[in-house]
């Protein structure tokens, strides 16, 4: 495997690893949302800036 393959391919794996990490807290921030009050949307929103989808 060339230098350039192995940046490839640890790059796609960032990124998979990455949209699981958000897919996962998004379920989580949803079951969370179940048990807020209305005027605890903004709890979620915030968490939603943290991340970045390649």
């Amino acid at each position: 495997m060339s230098s350039r393959q192995s940046i490839k391919y640890s790059t796609e794996l960032t990124t998979i690893t990455m949209r699981t990490a958000i897919y996962t807290n998004t379920e989580a921030m949803i079951d969370d949302h179940k048990h807020q009050l209305p005027g605890q949307k903004t709890l979620v929103e915030a968490k939603f800036k943290n991340f970045v989808i390649v």
